[in-house]
């Protein structure tokens, strides 16, 4: 949904709605002085969004990175959560034993987690694909189009028959509702954006001469009739490393998160309301 301007001159649409949650948490510390109760609207429904759940670099420990486990229970008292996605390098080494470990700690959560293919996973792509299905796919929830990619199929670049899919994918998104895509590598770094600032991958594994995000998907995106939230996890496993961004150009939204040895280590709470509105929240983990 397109933020536009009402007759009065107010900020109507998603990037509106977040401003008058601003708004409303203000507004609820006066009344509640007052003795009064306003009880705004929950989410229509949510999902949580995590990089690098493996943890730190080099890890001999399998599972889930103790830090993030230590979420699930703030996870598992929140009743709009729909699902979460692990955005890629979820286990150090990729093994059936290191597989079983991840699921066996996921399942202590109440919803359905899926996987992004991040460069560790796909040291086995076979093995990956059989537990967990093809690397690039889509599907549909509450009018939203959510897809994910696979980062390391053309060398950070999305081509050929990924390509085709992708540009599907947007074409069956509903006009005025949201874009959610997930990927594991930072598609869209680059030093000549200055917003990029100090934010580094993880790892430039499978890295080509000229990834094509700006000049092939990014276009692609501000065309789509709809805001497009774009997740990328492969940050956020090194101390000096920057754990969080989330950058704005027009309808597109460029999100990092991730975990792992950062001082700010983090996963990402995203709440969709009825009208179609996002919020994203940025979730420190709790030590």
């Amino acid at each position: 949904m397109v933020v536009a301007e009402n007759q009065a001159g107010h900020a109507t649409g998603p990037r509106a709605r977040r401003t008058r949650c601003c708004v409303a948490a203000v507004v609820v510390a006066m009344v509640v002085l007052a003795g009064i109760a306003i009880i705004y609207p929950p989410p229509q429904y949510s999902f949580f969004v995590a990089g690098h759940a493996y943890g730190n670099p080099g890890t001999k420990r399998t599972g889930v990175y103790p830090p993030f486990r230590n979420a699930f229970e703030t996870m598992r008292s929140d009743g709009s959560l729909a699902f979460g996605f692990l955005t890629g390098d979820a286990v150090c080494h990729a093994t059936k034993q290191a597989f079983d470990a991840l699921d066996a700690d996921l399942a202590a959560l109440p919803v359905d987690v899926l996987r992004i293919a991040g460069n560790h996973e796909l040291k086995a792509r076979p093995l990956f694909e059989a537990r967990y299905g093809k690397t690039w796919h889509s599907f549909e929830h509450q009018g939203d189009q959510f897809i994910i990619l696979d980062g390391m199929a053309a060398q950070w670049s999305i081509t050929g028959e990924q390509l085709t899919f992708l540009k599907a994918a947007l074409a069956n998104s509903r006009a005025g509702r949201n874009v959610f895509m997930f990927v594991h590598q930072i598609l869209w770094w680059d030093s000549g954006h200055e917003f990029l600032g100090k934010v580094r991958p993880n790892s430039t594994d499978g890295l080509g001469d000229a990834p094509n995000y700006w000049s092939v998907i990014h276009p692609l995106l501000r065309e789509a009739g709809s805001e497009v939230y774009v997740f990328a996890g492969d940050v956020g496993a090194f101390p000096e490393q920057v754990a969080f961004q989330h950058h704005t150009d027009g309808n597109v939204h460029l999100i990092l998160s991730g975990m792992g040895g950062a001082s700010d280590d983090n996963y990402v709470r995203v709440a969709v309301f009825a009208d179609g509105s996002v919020e994203i929240a940025k979730q420190p983990l709790p030590r």
